[in-house]
C-alpha cells in the first residue's frame, strides 16, 4: 500500500527542481518502507522466520526419534531370539536329566531327539552338546573356492570337524586318479580360529591357508559345525 502511494506521489508530483522539499520527503518515506537487503526483510517478518526454524528443528528431532525406534526394534528382536534359544536349551537340559527314567514315544523327548530303546537320543544329523541335541551342519567347498559359514541371529558358530585335503574320490574331481587319505594337519585349528564364537565367517579353501598335503591333486574343504 505504501509503495502504491509513493509511486503515485512520484507520478503526480512536480520535478525536483521545482519542489525539492517534496521530493526529498518522498525519498525518505520510500527508504523507510522498502527494505534494502534480506536482513531487513527478516526483520519485517520475524514470525515467519521463527516458524521456519522451528519446523526444521522439529523435522530433525523426528528423524532422530525414528532412528532410535528402529534400533530399539532390532534390539528387541535380537533379545527375543536369544530368549527362544535359551528356552529350547533349558527344555533339552531338563529332558536330558530325565533320560534315565526312559521314554515311551518321541513325544517324551525334545524336538531334536527320538525315543530309541526307551531312551531319548539325538536324531540323525544332530549331536549332544552340553546336554542338548544340536543340529550338525555340513559344508563343502572345492579348492580355490570360498566357504561361507553362518548361524541364525543370536547364535554362534562352533566348529566340530574340519578337513582340507581329499578322502573321497568323487568330490571336486577334475579327472585322473585322485589321491585319497590326504589331509592337511591343523585344518580344525585353522577353521576354528577363523569362525568359533562368530555368527558368520568366510574361509578360503586354498593351499596358502592350510598348506598342500598332496600335490597335483584337487582338494576340498569339508567342515561340520553347530550353532549355539
Amino acid at each position: 500500500m505504501f509503495r502504491v502511494l509513493i509511486v503515485s506521489l512520484f507520478v503526480v508530483a512536480p520535478s525536483q527542481s521545482e519542489h525539492p522539499i517534496v521530493c526529498s520527503e518522498l525519498r525518505r518515506m520510500y527508504d523507510s518502507v522498502c527494505p534494502k537487503d534480506t536482513e531487513e526483510v527478516g526483520k519485517l517478518f520475524p514470525q515467519q522466520d521463527s516458524t521456519a526454524r522451528e519446523t526444521a528443528s522439529y523435522r530433525q528431532e523426528l528423524r532422530e526419534v525414528k532412528s532410535k525406534l528402529r534400533a530399539i526394534s532390532e534390539r528387541v528382536e535380537f533379545l527375543e531370539r536369544i530368549n527362544q534359544n535359551m528356552t529350547e536349551d533349558l527344555i533339552s537340559l531338563r529332558r536330558a536329566s530325565d533320560r534315565n527314567t526312559g521314554c515311551s514315544t518321541n513325544d517324551d523327548c525334545s524336538r531334536n531327539e527320538i525315543c530309541r530303546s526307551r531312551r531319548c537320543e539325538c536324531k540323525d544329523g544332530h549331536m549332544l552338546v552340553n546336554g542338548a541335541c544340536k543340529e550338525l551342519n555340513h559344508l563343502l567347498a572345492c579348492e580355490s573356492h570360498n566357504m561361507d559359514v553362518t548361524c541364525p541371529l543370536g547364535q554362534r558358530i562352533k566348529i566340530i570337524e574340519a578337513m582340507y585335503g581329499r578322502t573321497e574320490g568323487n568330490r571336486c574331481h577334475n579327472g585322473g586318479p585322485p589321491k585319497r587319505n590326504c589331509r592337511a594337519s591343523g585344518s580344525l585349528a585353522v577353521v576354528s580360529r577363523k569362525c568359533n564364537g562368530r555368527s558368520e565367517c568366510r574361509v578360503n579353501a586354498a593351499n596358502r591357508v592350510f598348506g598342500d598335503p598332496c600335490r597335483r591333486t584337487n582338494k576340498y574343504l569339508e567342515i561340520k559345525y553347530i550353532c549355539s
